[in-house]
């Protein structure tokens, strides 16, 4: 997590760079594991509550996703740098949707 402002700061001078898109998508991809297993640590703790189990399977599924897309994102910038930007943009935009559980 401590490496999120250096990596930003390079792929902002270089941005056209397909190794700094690279090497933020591997940044972010690595922050999103790390939070992926906090959540399971979390889970652990809901054990007896059925419904708060769901909805962490829910959000679970949707971190494990977000780290297959970071984790793609890694190669296709050296496809081309646009579509890691794209998978950038499109799983920050997820986690501004509400969870279902949280509307009711």
């Amino acid at each position: 997590m401590s490496l999120i402002p250096f990596v930003t700061a390079y792929m902002g001078n270089n941005y056209h760079d397909a190794r700094a898109v690279a090497l933020y998508g591997a940044v972010l991809f690595f922050c999103g594991s790390a939070f992926a297993i906090l959540r399971s640590a979390i889970s652990a703790h809901h054990r007896g509550n059925e419904d708060m189990l769901r909805y962490q399977y829910r959000t679970q599924l949707k971190n494990l996703f977000s780290i297959a897309l970071y984790a793609a994102s890694i190669p296709l910038a050296f496809v081309d740098v646009r579509i890691s930007f794209f998978i950038f943009a499109f799983v920050a935009l997820s986690y501004f949707l509400p969870e279902r559980k949280l509307a009711e």
